[in-house]
């Protein structure tokens, strides 16, 4: 494998895994005049947030480790075809049911490139800083939904009779950042077993028991508010704030997706579990202020406590991320990222049900508290477990 090769690879997987996630950030904006125009209800505005986790969650229980098998490439290039089938879905989707197949499709291309894309990022960056490619492969996700949202408010506002631009635009990237992992590199060698391997099933590495358990809080707690996000940015913008602006809808998504990266870069000067116990904290707080900007209905600081919260999202997220890859050989990545990814979606998945099932008895304001309750129950949890490691290691010294 040629340096060049590889490098081409790193760069066209990044693309790809941005923009499988900016896709399936695309619609986000729109909603509200989705439902406007095709009439379409809350409650199936709120299933499709469920529609794109279950397409996420089955991709990783069934398809996570089938690269493993056929290839990096070949999968990678599936799951981007995916991607462009459920945009071409969501340019002609005229009624719920349409948009909530093309949703659970959009899911699937995720989850399948969540662990395959993610892996194909890693394996190609051999030769590059661990901690840069640990913080690509964990921020492309949300910068991606942030990408996404930010293309679709602000072509929904400037040609508001224009709702599928952001979907063509989108398709075209997809199609040329197809054709570039074509010509990288595979970074696997092939094993035999690929129907075998389709026998849904959760691989832990065995070396990362100890501390999957902080780490699967900091995953649950932060993707939990990305599914919130994912769901009710349109909401909060037109019921809380009175803004019916699709563009104001991306800005409070992307608030909380983009800054990310900056807290996956900032996750890099701490050792991983000063980075999970700060960043956890931080998120906690940053989410208790966010809800009470919401009550006094003060939209900048509301922009800005969101912010804070994604800024410690990514340290959290990405010290969590790094606590377990530096546990595991490369031959078990692929099932360690497929376990995280599943965590994470679940966290995303499961509230997000529960608010489209209650959303007929509880207003907007009361889901948002049992999100809120949620983040602190999960911090605590969190918080005890790196208590009691951090004990265990000092007993064992």
């Amino acid at each position: 494998m040629t340096k060049r090769k590889l490098d081409l690879t790193f760069m066209f997987a990044t693309i790809g895994l941005i923009l499988i996630f900016a896709a399936s950030a695309s619609p986000i904006p729109t909603y509200v005049r989705m439902q406007n125009e095709f009439d379409i209800s809350t409650g199936t505005i709120s299933m499709t947030a469920v529609s794109y986790f279950v397409g996420c969650i089955l991709a990783l229980l069934v398809f996570s480790r089938v690269s493993d098998f056929i290839g990096r490439k070949k999968v990678a290039v599936f799951t981007i075809l995916l991607s462009i089938i459920g945009l071409l879905l969501l340019i002609n989707t005229r009624n719920g049911d349409m948009l909530l197949i093309a949703r659970s499709i959009q899911g699937f291309s995720c989850g399948l490139g969540s662990s395959t894309l993610s892996v194909l990022i890693i394996e190609s960056g051999l030769n590059k800083n661990e901690n840069l490619v640990a913080s690509i492969a964990g921020s492309a996700v949300l910068l991606g939904l942030a990408i996404g949202g930010l293309m679709a408010g602000v072509a929904a506002q400037v040609l508001p009779n224009n709702r599928n631009l952001t979907y063509f635009i989108l398709v075209m990237l997809l199609v040329v950042t197809m054709i570039g992992i074509s010509f990288g590199v595979e970074t696997t060698e092939l094993k035999k077993g690929a129907i075998k391997s389709l026998k849904p099933q959760v691989n832990l590495p065995k070396n990362t028991f100890n501390i999957i358990i902080p780490a699967a809080g900091c995953f649950i707690a932060t993707w939990a508010f990305g599914g919130y996000f994912q769901a009710f940015s349109a909401t909060i913008s037109k019921s809380v704030f009175n803004l019916d602006s699709p563009l104001i809808a991306a800005i409070i998504l992307v608030s909380y997706m983009a800054p990310n990266i900056i807290g996956s870069n900032l996750s890099n000067r701490f050792n991983v579990e000063k980075g999970q116990f700060i960043g956890i904290i931080g998120f906690v707080l940053a989410i208790c202020l966010m809800f009470v900007s919401i009550e006094i209905k003060n939209m900048a600081l509301y922009l800005i406590f969101v912010i804070v919260a994604g800024i410690m999202q990514g340290i959290a997220y990405s010290s969590s991320l790094n606590a377990l890859l530096r546990r595991v050989i490369k031959s078990e990545s692929t099932g360690l990222l497929s376990v995280v990814y599943m965590i994470s979606y679940i966290g995303a998945g499961l509230p997000s049900f529960i608010a489209g099932k209650v959303s007929g008895a509880f207003n907007f304001y009361q889901i948002t508290l049992g999100y809120v309750i949620l983040v602190i129950l999960v911090g605590l949890i969190v918080l005890s477990n790196l208590h009691i490691n951090r004990k265990k290691s000092t007993i064992k010294d």
